[in-house]
């Protein structure tokens, strides 16, 4: 018989009753730090190093995502959109290496479910996602507070402009007024009429 043939579930069955016939219990309930090791120590780390290449993009999306969190919203929404992309892309990248895992692995990683493709390649791709949308709204944030307080002075200013036009008599000249040299001979002359 061929092992691809076994569900999971069928080999934990398996293994449940040979424990059972040997006077064992199997434990099939395991903590997170029991999985997370395990995890670990499944991985072959010295011989595929293709691996650690995964971990370097990650590395360079996660120092453009902090480069980019200043720059133009253009440039923002495109990184955004390929690291989607690549997070997309996941499925399609596990169903591919699962049928050719022997052109650049020890050992094949990528099952049905796609965990270790989800914990290696997707998982920190979500995590930059995050990131790089918390960094957004706090841009978009800080924007409209520059917003709010520039409509504040802008408004402070008319109000001003508008009391000193008030206070000004009629034959005053604005020296605020910023109209050409001919406008401010005619008020002259205007001034001079009313004397």
């Amino acid at each position: 018989m061929n092992p691809d043939d076994f569900s999971t579930q069928d080999i934990l069955n398996f293994a449940k009753k040979d424990a059972s016939k040997q006077g064992h219990t199997l434990q099939t309930k395991y903590t997170f730090t029991e999985n997370a090791l395990g995890f670990y120590h499944a991985v072959d780390w010295n011989n595929d190093k293709w691996i650690f290449l995964i971990f370097t993009l990650q590395f360079l999306l996660f120092l453009l995502v902090i480069a980019a969190r200043r720059a133009e919203v253009q440039l923002q929404a495109m990184l955004f959109l390929l690291i989607v992309f690549l997070a997309a892309g996941a499925s399609v990248f596990n169903s591919w290496a699962h049928q050719n895992w022997q052109l650049f692995s020890t050992q094949d990683y990528f099952d049905r479910r796609g965990t270790f493709v989800s914990v290696i390649w997707t998982g920190p791709l979500v995590l930059l996602l995050l990131l790089q949308l918390i960094l957004m709204v706090k841009l978009t944030a800080d924007l409209a507070v520059k917003a709010g307080r520039l409509k504040v002075k802008s408004n402070i200013r008319k109000n001003v402009k508008k009391k000193k036009q008030k206070d000004s008599g009629p034959g005053d000249i604005d020296v605020t007024d910023t109209a050409s040299t001919t406008t401010r001979r005619r008020k002259m002359k205007q001034r001079v009429e009313v004397k």
